[in-house]
């Protein structure tokens, strides 16, 4: 087993890992160069997938997917087998293709900006999202954060987002939730997301001890994500994004959203010999994103990359050799099927 790290604290910006003593707290899956216990590890879950069923893979999947199941499961093969099946269905279940809840329309759930490292920020109005089901929350939360992973984060620089929960309800209607289906869903989410959550804010005016039952469902690592906000120190929120990418209500400098879908985010899309980047900010900003596009491709080639503003005018490009780090994609032992 490969113990977790609950402290950031000797984690550099940019880190991609520390490891003490085989003691492994990985940030970044993707593009990366493994730890010797992790390609033995990741070698072993493959040989028992061999004996087992053939797999239905998404045509996305790679090694970095099969090592985020077994850091969930701290590296204990046999759960890490199951609970990559679990996680398969559960992926099926998901279809991007389809109109989003209404859920997604209304505030309740959307993206609005970035943090001080360019990771897409999720906000929760609690008091929106009680009208609906939790069932509805859940699929649209699934789908949101699907739709991110698919079209926004970035492979080896951007694999996370950061959450803002607005406990803006009363103590007892958010109590009146049921707690079980809740705390199933957060271990589910726990398996399904995992080392997607960058950090958790969660903006409250009542006691965090209230939170106590939903807390232990978490494990170490993802319990350190956790930060309780009180609204009176909102002004904290400023540390880890910056005021122009903050609503007025969040004590920021941007405009309260009214329109919620699509989210308003860089989107990528590759197309021949052409990396496309949509943005809708000013050049410097623009200029941020677009360093951390390189390498962006599955193979060594010469690519343009283009950035074009929200009238998809093109507002830069750049020619650059993007090459491919990633680990071994070697798959050959799965049936692999794209849809």
């Amino acid at each position: 087993m490969i113990e977790y790290l609950k402290s950031e604290d000797h984690i550099k910006p940019e880190s991609e890992k520390i490891i003490i003593e085989n003691h492994i707290h990985r940030k970044i899956f993707e593009k990366i160069q493994m730890h010797p216990i992790e390609t033995q590890c990741l070698k072993n879950l493959k040989q028992i997938l061999c004996q087992m069923p053939p797999l239905r893979l998404p045509n996305y999947w790679q090694d970095s997917d099969y090592l985020r199941i077994l850091a969930f499961y701290d590296y204990e093969i046999s759960k890490a087998a199951q609970g990559l099946i679990d996680h398969l269905k559960w992926i099926f279940k998901i279809d991007l293709s389809i109109q989003p809840h209404k859920l997604l329309l209304d505030g309740a759930l959307y993206v609005n900006g970035f943090d001080r490292g360019f990771r897409p920020v999720i906000i929760i109005n609690l008091q929106k999202a009680l009208e609906y089901s939790l069932q509805e929350f859940q699929s649209s939360f699934d789908f949101l954060l699907c739709y991110l992973i698919r079209n926004v984060l970035i492979s080896h620089y951007i694999e996370s987002i950061v959450i803002l929960i607005d406990i803006n309800v009363h103590p007892l209607k958010f109590l009146n939730c049921s707690l079980t289906q809740l705390q199933d869903y957060i271990k589910n989410c726990q398996r399904n997301f995992y080392g997607r959550i960058h950090k958790v804010y969660i903006l409250h005016e009542i006691k965090s001890e209230l939170f106590n039952s939903l807390f232990k469902t978490l494990k170490p690592e993802f319990q350190e994500k956790i930060i309780f906000l009180e609204k009176k120190n909102l002004i904290q929120l400023q540390n880890q994004i910056d005021p122009k990418q903050l609503e007025q209500k969040l004590l920021g400098n941007s405009q309260n959203l009214i329109n919620f879908w699509p989210p308003k985010n860089p989107q990528k899309k590759i197309e021949s010999n052409v990396v496309q980047i949509y943005i809708d900010d000013n050049q410097q900003k623009c200029n941020d994103i677009l360093s951390k596009y390189k390498n962006e491709c599955n193979q060594n080639n010469q690519f343009i990359l283009q950035v074009q503003n929200e009238e998809k005018q093109i507002i830069f490009f750049e020619s650059v050799q993007l090459v491919y780090r990633d680990s071994s994609r070697n798959v050959s032992l799965y049936y692999k099927q794209e849809f």
